[in-house]
Formats: C-alpha cells, sequence, structure tokens
C-alpha cells in the first residue's frame, strides 16, 4: 500500500551552490515563488532546484552537509493559490531536449545524474537501474512493478536525447516478468548485496571495467533510476515537472512502508503520515543501511534521490569505536573489489591520503560498505573512505587551480 503523504506547509531545498555575501543571492526572505519555477539561488551558478509547491521564501542560508560540502539552502512557506502558470518548462513545450532536461528536470524525482550532460558525447550505453543499490530499500522496483507506462514513455525520451547504443533495464531476479514489457534489454541481478552496485553492474553485466578514479560516464556508461526515468516520461506526457517522490520508509519495528511525498518536504512529516515517533536519541538515516548518512534534525527536508529513509531506535543503534585495525583481514575477504582495505585504514586514519590513494586502492573502492559492516572493530571504515576521497578530490582540485 502507499502512503500518500499530504503537502506539507513549507518545503526546503539545498542547491549545491556556495555563497560569500548575501548581495550574491537571487532570492531574499518575502520573495514569492511559483511551484514548477526554477530556483537558482546564487548569481553566476547555474546549479538549480524546481519549486514543488508555490509560495513565500521565508529563510535563505549556508548548509553544510557531508564532508564539509557548501550548499544554499531556501524555505518557503507554501501558498497553495501560487500554481505553476509561470512554468518556463511549459513554455519551452514537450519535445524534451538534452538542453531542456539539462535547464528544467536535473531535480525531478529520482534526480538525473550530472554525467549525463556533462558527458552527453560519450555515453554509448544507459543502465535504467530498476534494482536498488543499497539493502531493504524496494524505490526503483516499485516503479518497474506500479508504473510501467511512464517508464516507457522515459524510455522513449532517453533515446532521443542521449543518442545512446544500448539500453538496459537492471531488475532483481524476480521481477523477470515485470522488467520484460518494458522493451529493452533486460539484466537480471544476483539477490544477493551488493550486486546493484554500478561498477559492478558495469563489470558483470557489460563486460566493462570502469577504471579506479574514472565515473562510470567517463567510460561511456551513464546509470539513472528507474524512478528518473518515469519522472521523464510524466514530464513529456503531462508538460510539468513531477515533485513528489517515491521513498521506502524503514520504521524502527522493521516494517516497509512505501511513501509518496512532495519534495522538500521536511522528513518529520513523512515520518508523522506514516504513524512513526521518533524519541530523543532516535537516529534518522537517509540512504539505506549499508551506505546511508544520519541526518540532523525532522526538518531535514526529502530530496530528489532520497530513496530510503531509516529510523533507528536509540537503544538498537550500532556503536561505533575510534579502535585500531586489530588487522582481522575480514574486510579485505568480503570486498568485491578487493581493495587492501586493513592497509588503507591505517592511511585515512593518519590523514595521508595521497599515499591511501597511490599505494593502497582508495580509488577503486565501490562505496557498497561492506567492509565497515564486517569490522569487529567497528570502525566507521566506509565513512573514512568517503572522507578520504574527498579530501583528496579536494587537494587536487586546489592544486590544479593554483598550477
Amino acid at each position: 500500500m502507499l502512503q500518500k503523504v499530504p503537502e506539507p506547509s513549507r518545503i526546503t531545498f539545498f542547491v549545491e551552490a556556495d555563497f560569500v555575501r548575501r548581495d550574491q543571492l537571487a532570492f531574499k526572505t518575502g520573495d514569492g515563488v511559483e511551484s514548477g519555477q526554477k530556483i537558482q539561488p546564487v548569481l553566476g551558478n547555474l546549479a538549480y532546484a524546481e519549486a514543488s509547491l508555490g509560495g513565500t521564501v521565508t529563510s535563505v542560508f549556508s548548509h553544510t552537509g557531508n564532508f564539509g560540502k557548501k550548499y544554499t539552502g531556501i524555505t518557503i512557506t507554501v501558498d497553495k493559490g501560487k500554481t505553476a502558470a509561470g512554468s518556463r518548462f511549459q513554455e519551452a513545450g514537450r519535445d524534451i531536449t538534452i538542453e531542456t532536461a539539462g535547464n528544467f528536470l536535473r531535480c525531478i524525482p529520482g534526480g538525473l545524474p550530472d554525467g549525463l550532460f556533462a558527458f552527453a558525447d560519450k555515453i554509448h550505453t544507459i543502465v535504467i537501474q530498476g534494482a536498488d543499490e543499497d539493502v531493504l530499500g524496494v524505490t526503483r522496483a516499485y516503479t518497474v512493478k506500479h508504473e510501467m507506462a511512464a517508464l516507457k514513455q522515459g524510455i522513449d525520451v532517453l533515446r532521443k536525447i542521449s543518442g545512446a547504443r544500448q539500453i538496459v533495464l537492471t531488475i532483481p531476479g524476480a521481477m523477470a516478468s515485470e522488467g520484460g514489457t518494458a522493451g529493452v534489454e533486460i539484466k537480471t541481478l544476483k539477490p544477493e548485496y551488493p550486486a546493484a552496485n554500478p561498477r559492478l553492474v558495469a563489470r558483470d553485466c557489460l563486460g566493462i571495467t570502469v577504471p579506479a578514479g574514472s565515473a562510470c560516464e567517463e567510460a561511456g556508461i551513464c546509470f539513472i533510476s528507474a524512478e528518473a526515468v518515469a519522472s521523464l516520461g510524466k514530464a513529456r506526457d503531462t508538460g510539468m515537472v513531477p515533485s513528489r517522490k517515491m521513498i521506502t520508509v524503514i520504521k524502527k519495528s522493521g516494517e516497509k512502508v512505501m511513501a509518496s511525498a512532495v519534495i522538500g518536504t521536511p522528513v518529520g512529516d513523512v515520518l508523522t503520515a506514516c504513524s512513526e515517533k521518533v524519541n530523543e536519541n532516535d537516529r534518522i538515516v537517509f540512504g539505506g543501511p549499508m551506505t546511508g548518512s544520519a541526518v540532523f534534525s525532522e526538518s531535514h527536508p526529502v530530496e530528489a534521490d532520497t530513496d530510503i529513509v531509516i529510523v533507528q531506535d536509540a537503544g538498537q543503534i550500532p556503536g561505533v569505536a575510534d579502535r585500531s585495525c586489530i588487522n582481522c583481514g575480514d574486510c579485505v575477504r568480503i570486498c568485491p573489489a578487493r581493495v587492501p582495505v586493513n592497509m588503507l585504514i591505517r592511511y585515512l586514519g593518519a590523514g595521508d591520503y595521497a599515499t591511501a590513494a597511490d599505494q593502497y586502492d582508495l580509488l577503486s573502492c565501490i562505496e557498497c560498505g561492506l567492509c565497515a559492516f564486517a569490522c569487529p572493530a567497528n570502525i566507521p571504515v566506509f565513512q573514512y573512505i568517503k572522507l578520504g576521497k574527498y579530501e583528496f578530490a579536494r587537494h587536487n582540485a586546489a592544486e590544479a587551480e593554483h598550477a
């Protein structure tokens, strides 16, 4: 059963664009926003969000995400009278091109990957992800099962705008009959984690090894969630930018609920609609149990790529430790990419990211989180690796800028 979350009284968007002075902002408190309006908050920066509902801007603020990534946040108090009459996507018409998609549809439910646009001339294969990457999630599989008509429409759009020679739909093995009607090549995945990881799909299903440190799009493969493809189909069919995101909500009891919420809705509203109460010291995780991240409050908004929300009871939260590696080798044995994690973690812990990348395969990690799951010392290995990759990339970018 689908739990439809009521439209919220306020919505928030995080746009990956930083500002230093407020005179760099294109929006200020009190400005009116129509639903469907493109919100490009920082002057001179093309990053944007799409207003899922109309209203009045009540706050524009700087937001720091994981690993120090900077965003501009905008909160809008909803006024249902502000309709989509001014949507420029409507004016652009239903003949979606790669430019139209880039200008208006990057933030559709499911989210279109930046690589679709940045490497448009290199992409020869599009993989539609009908299988969820993390364990417990069923959001993408739900789309394949219940929104096949929109998915087919979206596939038509992708054929036209991408020029890809091959379009593949990945699905769990148990869904072969549902996926078989999509009209594209089907790849069924093994039922064990992390079979749906993009780099493993590229290697095991397409016979292509994506080089360490390279994006899949650089190797000519673009991965797009089934929900995003279905959203493309809906956009062409209606002339409107879809605004409701499907989310797998996993309650403290372990019960799984499929919910539909307007993008920008506070997660607290979603949990209330799902009859889930959050108590002091409980934890809310966006993303799956293997690769997700905790958020700070129930005000955190549902975003275009929010597939899973998990609530953990305070008494059931697994512990982490600041212990040294005990060199048991469990992380090495379980790693699908054969990274020497036991050595890697030593250099990451010391902040020596260059050695971790150059000598211990930091960039070969596929970010599945199995190492942290297997670690008997409860070291947050996955978080160390994510931080290491971020800092290594940041250092290289700074060097290139000052070269």
